[in-house]
């Protein structure tokens, strides 16, 4: 019998190898545009999706909208396939450095798309028609004529940014809810990335099409690495993240019941502080599309917002920022926001907390809260969600349940990244609505924020 195959063991502290230091330190975000792709970004891109062709085709052709005639007469996935072989597969001995220079010069080289002389869109056309519309899928004129230009944006180098919290997931799993002073075993448990903001931004990042940034504060701790790896594995930038020293990262404890997939979250911040207006100004903000902001520290939140609506003055009105808010938990003073917001996300919690049974009562009752033209969406769990159109009109989508519900941890997070999605590219709040329930369904059905296999149907 032939000797058995050895198995390649991977030790979980080893060191980073000569090509990964190098594609991490030089290509780890996608540029904007095509046009500045290199073969370095390709791939740092593969090794970060686990050195899968497939995935590595799937997050290009969502980044930049491609369609399989973008390629050419030859596959996107050949291409990449080939470049893996002429340099991973390759260069064995990056310890030498005249082979280090080689691969050095080959991840500089541009990455071309296309085989032939085709012309390669930079977006997909996400421009929704003004008129002859379906009466049931009306639009905000005022909102939505930002919303709509992505098509035309994205190559100048815009963005989607959320504002808010990332924190560590301490997520356990149990087979069922345990009993108070009692003592069982977990069926699972895992260290990871979490948090509001940062689950929005993971998954907008994975929808696409345009590129997202998370702007958190972090604490300049060894553990701080679990959260910033998973925003480069997805994608997500983050050098914009406030970094304060001697504080500890906040952490959520998250119970998994299994037999329903219900989650129970106990969040603790011993002292990092928030995200301030001093922070915001540092940003240059003619870099972003959309701003969403989850609503925490309000003074501070409605201090940033004014700062966008003063830049938002003095240009054209497609360029000017749409500004999105949340409001989660039932706290007072969160009824500020209200009128802060293009587009006012309201949970479950927070409508209960107004003393609302439904979402329909608390789309009217907080109407009048509002500024003009903007978009009020609440979403109510295994209902489905509602929104609010500029016109008064509530519209509604039903739920989307997976055949088995596993997970249904950052559900709301992931509805919110779906809305914000297909509102940014232009579609109606009908449509938004629907695919915001299509996505958080599918989430609940897996575990984790990986939503892989939703993008690729």
């Amino acid at each position: 019998m032939p000797p058995k195959k050895r198995r390649r063991v991977v030790k979980p502290n080893a060191r980073p190898g000569v090509a990964t230091v190098h594609l991490e330190g030089n290509f780890s975000a996608l540029p904007e545009s095509l046009e500045d792709l290199k073969k370095g970004h390709v791939l740092c891109l593969f090794t970060s999706l686990g050195r899968s062709h497939p995935h590595t085709e799937r997050r290009l052709k969502a980044h930049y909208s491609l369609t399989d005639a973008d390629a050419g007469s030859s596959p996107l996935i050949s291409r990449v396939r080939n470049l893996v072989r002429g340099t991973l597969l390759k260069f064995k001995k990056l310890t030498d450095p005249k082979e280090l220079e080689s691969f050095k010069s080959i991840c500089d080289e541009a990455f071309q798309i296309a085989s032939d002389s085709r012309a390669v869109p930079a977006t997909r056309n996400s421009v929704v028609p003004t008129t002859s519309q379906d009466p049931t899928q009306k639009e905000d004129s005022n909102t939505n004529e930002r919303m709509s230009s992505a098509n035309d944006r994205k190559k100048d180098g815009e963005r989607i940014l959320i504002v808010g919290l990332a924190c560590l997931d301490l997520v356990t799993a149990v087979d069922s809810y345990p009993l108070e002073d009692s003592d069982s075993r977990v069926a699972n448990h895992k260290w990871c990335g979490g948090g509001n903001a940062a689950n929005t931004s993971v998954v907008l990042s994975q929808l696409g099409p345009l590129p997202v940034e998370c702007l958190a504060t972090l604490a300049d701790i060894p553990t701080t690495k679990i959260i910033t790896e998973n925003f480069t594995r997805y994608r997500v930038s983050h050098e914009n993240c406030v970094y304060h020293t001697s504080k500890d990262t906040p952490v959520s404890i998250v119970i998994v019941n299994r037999s329903n997939g219900s989650r129970t979250i106990l969040h603790g911040n011993r002292d990092l502080p928030e995200v301030m207006l001093e922070d915001f100004e540092k940003l240059d903000l003619t870099r972003y599309k959309w701003i969403h902001f989850e609503g925490r520290n309000v003074t501070e939140v409605l201090k940033m917002i004014a700062r966008i609506r003063s830049h938002n003055q003095a240009i054209p009105d497609e360029k000017k920022i749409v500004v999105s808010v949340e409001l989660e938990k039932g706290r007072e003073e969160y009824k500020m926001l209200f009128p802060a917001g293009d587009v006012v996300f309201v949970s479950k919690e927070y409508a209960a907390h107004q003393g609302y049974s439904n979402a329909t009562e608390c789309l009217k009752g907080n109407s009048s809260c509002i500024r003009q033209g903007a978009l009020l969406i609440c979403a109510w769990g295994e209902r489905g969600a509602w929104g609010r159109d500029r016109d008064g009109q509530i519209l509604s989508s039903p739920p989307f349940k997976p055949p088995t519900v596993l997970e249904t941890l950052a559900a709301g997070d992931t509805f919110n990244a779906g809305v914000i999605s297909t509102l940014s590219a232009g579609k109606s709040l009908q449509e938004s609505l629907t695919f915001g329930c299509r996505v958080a369904g599918y989430k609940c059905g897996v575990e984790g924020l990986d939503i892989d296999g939703f993008v690729s149907t």
